[in-house]
C-alpha cells in the first residue's frame, strides 16, 4: 500500500514539474515565475532522489528531466553525509540512463555532470568506494564507452570533461 501511496505521490510531482518546465516556454510572465518557483523546490527539496529518478525515467520532457539532474547534483552536494552510501547506486543509473537513452545534448551533459560531481565527492569525501576503486570503476565506464559506436565514444568524452 505505502509503495502505491508513494508512486502516486511521484507521478503527481511529475505532472507539476513538467507543467512547470513547459511553462518556462510560455509568453505568461506570471505563469513563468510560479514556475520557476516550482522548479526550485524541487532543487531545494530534502532527499529528492527517488521523484528525480522517476521523474528521469517517466518523463518525456526533457526540460523536467534536466531539472530532475540538476536537483539530484544540488541534493547530493548539500546533503553529502546522508547520501554518501546510496551515491554508487544514484552515479551508475545516472549514467547509464545518459548512455542507453537517446537525449538531447543539453540533457546529457547535465547527466553526466551530475555523475561527475557525485564521482568528486566521493573520491574526495568517501563514499562509493576508496578513491581507488571509484576512480578504477570510472576509468572502466570511460573505456567501456570507448569501444562501443560513435555516439558513446562522444559520450564517455563529455564525462572526462566533466570530471
Amino acid at each position: 500500500m505505502q509503495k502505491s501511496n508513494r508512486q502516486a505521490d511521484f507521478q503527481q510531482q511529475l505532472q507539476q514539474i513538467e507543467q512547470a518546465a513547459g511553462a518556462l516556454e510560455g509568453s505568461d510572465a506570471v505563469r513563468r515565475k510560479q514556475a520557476e518557483k516550482e522548479l526550485l523546490q524541487l532543487r531545494k527539496q530534502s532527499k529528492p532522489y527517488g521523484v528525480c529518478l522517476f521523474i528521469l525515467e517517466h518523463s518525456s520532457v526533457s526540460a523536467a528531466q534536466f531539472a530532475a539532474a540538476g536537483a539530484i547534483r544540488e541534493a547530493c552536494l548539500r546533503e553529502w553525509h546522508t547520501v554518501a552510501a546510496q551515491a554508487e547506486t544514484i552515479r551508475d543509473k545516472l549514467l547509464l540512463f545518459a548512455v542507453n537513452r537517446t537525449l538531447p545534448k543539453f540533457l546529457q551533459l547535465q547527466l553526466l555532470h551530475t555523475v561527475a560531481v557525485i564521482f568528486k565527492r566521493g573520491f574526495f569525501r568517501g563514499g562509493g568506494g576508496t578513491g581507488e576503486k571509484v576512480c578504477n570503476l570510472m576509468m572502466n565506464q570511460v573505456e567501456k564507452l570507448m569501444r562501443m559506436g560513435a555516439e558513446q565514444q562522444s559520450i564517455g568524452a563529455s564525462y572526462v570533461i566533466s570530471i
